[in-house]
């Protein structure tokens, strides 16, 4: 059996459609569902803007991200720190541990009904720190902003963690602005390395006890033109260079057990090319690596093409799609959901 990942968003109206609908596709196959960030949560961290408007601290200054998704809907506005603070402070709840309580309700009722399985977990999906810091503080703040977004995250977690059983929990943490410093995408890093990031982000594990499973998505970003259209990257990878040299630091410097990585695949890479760095991957033993090769658009025809490249440098992976599903239209995701089933990956 070739073991399937879910990276977050889904696009199904509500938490309890995603749940019964991955565990129909693909049951035993998953070890981990998510609830698919519905509703307001559509947009990625644009979800937590009711918190930014709620910090007496910050005041919100003119609207960006024109080149992520140049649409009103989904430019967002940055939120400086007020020329009067000093010292310290905190945001305001952000929401991720309100979401999450509320949709283990429906999991663990849906558990209790036998259509969930009872080994399968609830996956929370939260953004790493550079991620909000990119998005929502101007170049002047980002030093001042990052423990400040640190403090906010390591809140929602402990939250989180004291209201899930720990054997029924997992969280992933997504990392696209993260991916996006070593790609040098971003002028204020531009002298920022792969060790400095890795221990960053490894720092965010340590923010989960163990007993609780912790995974990365590494991304290249899924910024659409509008609502409910086909995602883009802000950057095509060249190879899986940087996602490789970027887990490898998060594997030298992390304190816990990493459960899982996920690796994107565009559609239009079966190359070995792209798919050799692999090769470098210090993957400890007890973490599964997820390669998000599978597409709508080629299906399984193209998903085993790509296996069969990735093989030649790694074995016994999961598969996943490249990114989440919150941007396929919903008619198609039971489908890409039952495509991941057939595929076969060498031992």
């Amino acid at each position: 059996m070739t073991e399937a990942h879910l990276v977050g968003s889904v696009n199904l109206p509500t938490a309890t459609d995603v749940f019964t609908t991955a565990a129909t596709e693909l049951g035993s196959e998953l070890k981990r569902i998510p609830d698919g960030e519905t509703g307001s949560r559509v947009a990625f961290v644009a979800s937590i803007l009711p918190a930014l408007k709620a910090t007496p601290e910050l005041e919100e200054r003119e609207v960006h991200l024109e080149d992520f998704a140049p649409t009103e809907e989904f430019s967002m506005p940055l939120f400086a720190i007020r020329d009067d603070v000093e010292g310290d402070f905190d945001l305001a709840r952000l929401g991720y541990a309100d979401w999450a309580r509320a949709s283990y309700a429906e999991f663990s009722k849906l558990a209790d009904d036998g259509i969930i399985p009872s080994t399968t977990r609830f996956q929370v999906s939260i953004p790493g720190v550079h991620t909000f810091a990119v998005s929502f503080s101007p170049v002047d703040d980002q030093e001042r902003m990052l423990p400040v977004w640190r403090r906010a995250l390591a809140t929602e977690v402990a939250d989180i963690v004291a209201s899930i059983p720990a054997d029924r929990l997992s969280i992933q943490w997504d990392v696209p602005a993260e991916v996006g410093i070593l790609e040098r995408f971003f002028d204020y890093y531009a002298d920022v390395e792969a060790d400095e990031i890795g221990a960053y982000i490894a720092g965010l594990a340590s923010l989960v006890p163990e007993g609780v499973e912790v995974g990365y998505h590494f991304c290249y970003g899924d910024a659409p033109p509008a609502v409910g259209e086909k995602g883009r990257h802000w950057k095509e990878p060249d190879d899986l260079s940087t996602v490789v040299v970027l887990a490898n630091a998060l594997f030298a410097h992390a304190d816990r057990p990493i459960d899982w990585i996920h690796l994107p695949v565009p559609i239009d890479r079966d190359d070995d090319a792209y798919f050799a760095p692999l090769a470098d991957l210090a993957i400890p033993e007890d973490t599964a690596l997820f390669v998000g090769l599978v597409h709508e658009e080629d299906g399984a025809e193209g998903a085993q093409r790509r296996i069969e490249s990735a093989s030649k440098y790694v074995h016994g992976f999961g598969v996943s799609t490249e990114c989440g599903l919150g941007r396929e239209p919903q008619g198609s995701v039971p489908g890409i959901m039952a495509l991941h089933r057939d595929l076969k990956v060498p031992a």
